[in-house]
């Protein structure tokens, strides 16, 4: 799915340069070659964001520190990315039971059998 959503990303990314600019590029860039800032959110950082926002409803306040963002930033991303699931035929099923907290996922991680993280504290 990351690969699809990969390439639809790329053609959408396209697609609103082409519009900003006005036109095509001028000079085509090499293969391989990234143009422009780097997105503070990676494509599989998007992808999870959008899932749990959609399939969870984990409020997007809640989501943003996960992924060390702003509400702000996080929402273009999560409905980028909806609209990129949707251009290539996935569609993400609702939870039955919506979180609310991050204390609520970390719960349903537990109750799944998913161990929790380990932090690791700084030492001096």
């Amino acid at each position: 799915m990351v690969t699809e959503l990969a390439a639809a990303r790329a053609a959408q990314r396209e697609a609103d340069l082409h519009q900003r600019r006005g036109g095509d590029r001028q000079k085509t860039p090499a293969v391989g070659l990234y143009t422009g800032r780097r997105p503070g959110l990676t494509l599989v950082d998007r992808l999870l964001a959008t899932i749990l926002y959609q399939r969870f409803k984990l409020p997007q306040v809640v989501i943003a520190p996960l992924f060390t963002v702003t509400p702000v930033t996080l929402n273009p991303a999560i409905s980028q990315t909806r609209r990129l699931l949707h251009d290539i035929g996935h569609a993400i099923e609702p939870a039955e039971t919506p979180l609310a907290t991050l204390d609520d996922l970390i719960d349903l991680a537990t109750h799944l059998g998913i161990p929790a993280p380990e932090i690791k504290t700084a030492s001096y």
